[in-house]
């Protein structure tokens, strides 16, 4: 259980962390926080020794408190939009993607490397004590390939808050989202055909596209303000683009967090060139603040935007239970799952559709998201402790992955196989790539470890590049 002043401790951290209170600032004073937070003067005397404890501020003599942490780890670390010339590729990142997520599985290795949530909590137990009662009481069932139509009204009462109401009769069930993705590319393009993506990709995308046979053209992005509009529309100007595939709510591996704005530009040229769009939505639930964040198909008015999304990374990946909404390709989805997989496993939809039936789902993501923003100040404090000076690190406001550059000429391939020989697992940076950008990067997972784990790791893996 969290003490109070380990949360008033945890909402300054994050505050230095954004760069509210910045280094060599005064933070405000004892008695102005006791009367802000309405907390006994004795708790933030002890929140303030925390904060000393976890090397972020110190006190001057007669003065105060001063933030006492040199700003090493900054949010732009991905390369500017002038650093990428957009040039049509092939894929070539299948096997390596697949080293990478066998060794993320790998339960006798600290887990830094998977985009896997935290499967600890109330929910899970709840979520496992459906499947049981489900599968205790299965019978034959004659499922429609669009998906158990008691998910797919669940699923679709929850569309409000993503800013448009879809109907069931629109969802199509897949398993996972990863099918959802294969089946959508296969709505919208044909071998050999270009799709553009984001740079860097999220590599499951990139394995798709490669066993698919498409071709791509990367669009660079910023882990704070995500795709820039004019450099998307000279790439469309330029190259014979057949279609979008986007993450433009907390992308995996940047983070950024696209504004309304520019969504609703981007769906404008889609408008002007007429091309489709892929949405991957899956970490839209999981900002910080709570609130869902609009997807680009909420703005869509004409169905040319296919929203793809799954459970596996707001409860369990385990299930295998996804869904897309594929607007005007819905006929040749429907198609595509009836004569790929006919449809997705009846007591794992069922299971679902059990758990979602209550709020047990809202419950868990109000507690996930606060674990996970105090997790990633915890990451980015022992970054700041223990790396190079002049690491980056993005502050996404959303999901549990962050994107860390390190300073040239250290190698973050070199540092995953090096991490692999000491028992850690992490994900390089230039899987994110089909031109193998991003050498020195890796992204790290801080949903997992706890902290004396994660400490040790961090500890670890700065030791090793001490031998780069």
């Amino acid at each position: 259980m969290t003490l109070l002043y380990q949360k008033i401790a945890g909402i300054i951290e994050q505050q230095i962390n954004d760069g509210v209170f910045r280094n060599g600032e005064k933070l405000p004073s004892i008695r102005q926080l006791s009367q802000r937070f309405s907390m006994s003067i004795g708790t933030i005397q002890q929140a303030y020794v925390e904060l000393e404890d976890r090397r972020l501020i110190t006190p001057r003599n007669r003065s105060g408190y001063y933030v006492d942490c040199p700003q090493n780890i900054i949010s732009t670390a991905t390369p500017t939009i002038e650093s990428i010339s957009p040039t049509p590729s092939k894929v070539d990142v299948l096997e390596m993607a697949i080293a990478v997520m066998t060794a993320a599985r790998d339960e006798s290795l600290v887990p830094l490397g998977s985009a896997t949530p935290n499967v600890s909590g109330l929910a899970i137990r709840q979520l496992h004590q459906s499947i049981k009662s489900v599968a205790s009481r299965t019978r034959n069932f004659n499922e429609d390939p669009q998906g158990y139509l008691p998910l797919r009204r669940l699923i679709a009462q929850r569309s409000p808050a993503m800013g448009k109401a879809f109907n069931e009769k629109e969802i199509v069930i897949t398993a996972g989202c990863q099918e959802a993705l294969t089946f959508a590319l296969k709505c919208i393009s044909q071998a050999g055909d270009l799709i553009a993506i984001e740079s860097p990709c999220y590599y499951g995308i990139l394995q798709i596209l490669e066993v698919l046979g498409r071709k791509v053209v990367e669009i660079p992005v910023s882990p704070e303000s995500g795709i820039d509009l004019g450099g998307l529309e000279d790439l469309l100007v330029k190259f014979p683009v057949k279609g979008l595939i986007l993450s433009p709510s907390f992308s995996n591996p940047t983070g950024y967090p696209c504004s309304d704005e520019t969504k609703q530009g981007i769906l404008e040229l889609l408008k002007k060139y007429d091309l489709p769009l892929i949405e991957d939505d899956i970490y839209s639930e999981l900002g910080k603040n709570e609130t869902r964040v609009r997807s680009i198909q909420s703005f869509d008015r004409e169905g040319r935007v296919i929203l793809c999304s799954s459970i596996s990374k707001t409860l369990c990946q385990d299930l295998r239970i996804g869904w897309m909404v594929p607007g005007r390709y819905l006929k040749e989805a429907r198609l595509l799952k009836f004569a790929t997989t006919l449809y997705s496993p009846s007591i794992m939809q069922m299971a679902l559709a059990d758990f979602l039936s209550t709020q047990r789902l809202e419950r868990h993501l109000r507690l996930v998201t606060v674990d996970y923003a105090k997790r990633q100040g915890i990451l980015l404090r022992l970054l700041r402790q223990h790396f190079p000076q002049e690491t980056k690190a993005s502050r996404p406001k959303g999901g549990f992955i962050s994107w860390i550059e390190l300073p040239l000429p250290l190698d973050g391939t070199r540092l995953y196989h090096q991490a692999l020989a000491e028992g850690i697992s992490i994900t390089p940076g230039e899987i994110f790539s089909p031109t193998r950008q991003f050498k020195n990067f890796i992204r790290l997972n801080y949903a997992i470890a706890d902290e004396e784990v994660m400490e040790f790791a961090i500890k670890k893996l700065a030791a090793l590049l001490l031998e780069q």
